[in-house]
């Protein structure tokens, strides 16, 4: 499983997901952290494989180009209202009033490990 939270610095969630410059990426083995790593949202045109003008679309492709492979996103709740009708592939998105990466990490990983073993 990989989770992928959007952050400019490694420590906080970005409060806007359209003008972040990255994610943190974790990747698990079970509840073990396999790798970690950070990747940029600022891909290049090109790698995107579409011609787009709107800006809007852009930025959700160059969204997908990062995190595509991911199978959960974490993002400040506040960016809701900016969801609507985005379509981030099969990515799971999860909101959070959270502030910091380690903390939401942990809590999303404690609701995850309980639900799966009660189900």
């Amino acid at each position: 499983m990989k989770i992928a939270i959007a952050s400019d610095d490694w420590v906080t969630i970005s409060s806007h997901l359209r003008s972040n410059k990255g994610f943190v990426i974790f990747e698990f083995e079970g509840s073990k952290i396999k790798s970690q790593e950070y990747r940029s949202s600022n891909i290049p045109a090109q790698q995107l494989e579409l011609n787009v003008t709107d800006r809007k679309v852009d930025k959700n492709n160059r969204i997908l180009k990062a995190i595509g492979d991911c199978d959960v996103l974490i993002i400040k709740r506040s960016e809701e209202r900016q969801m609507n009708g985005v379509n981030i592939g099969s990515v799971n998105i999860i909101l959070t009033d959270e502030t910091f990466v380690e903390n939401v990490l942990n809590f999303y990983l404690s609701d995850f490990l309980i639900t799966n073993d009660t189900d």
